[in-house]
């Protein structure tokens, strides 16, 4: 932000694009699971159940895990 401020952007332009709070522990979240996993990401499947369970500990958060699930396309794990 700052530096798109130095750059003499719009704050009022730009607000929409940064995260809010919630997304951001969300993805905090995300990223502790995945270094308790020694940094290996998840697969398609285990990024689903990696939020449904940061959905299922953290009530308040559940509706930006389903936001953000919609936003990424993987609403459900695939079915082979």
């Amino acid at each position: 932000m700052h530096e798109r401020l130095l750059a003499g952007e719009d704050p009022w332009e730009f607000m929409e694009d940064l995260l809010t709070v919630d997304e951001l522990t969300v993805y905090l979240l995300r990223a502790d699971a995945i270094n308790s996993n020694d940094g290996q990401h998840p697969s398609p499947t285990r990024e689903y159940r990696l939020l449904r369970q940061i959905a299922l500990e953290y009530p308040p958060l559940t509706t930006v895990v389903w936001r953000m699930l919609g936003q990424h396309g993987a609403l459900a794990p695939s079915v082979n």
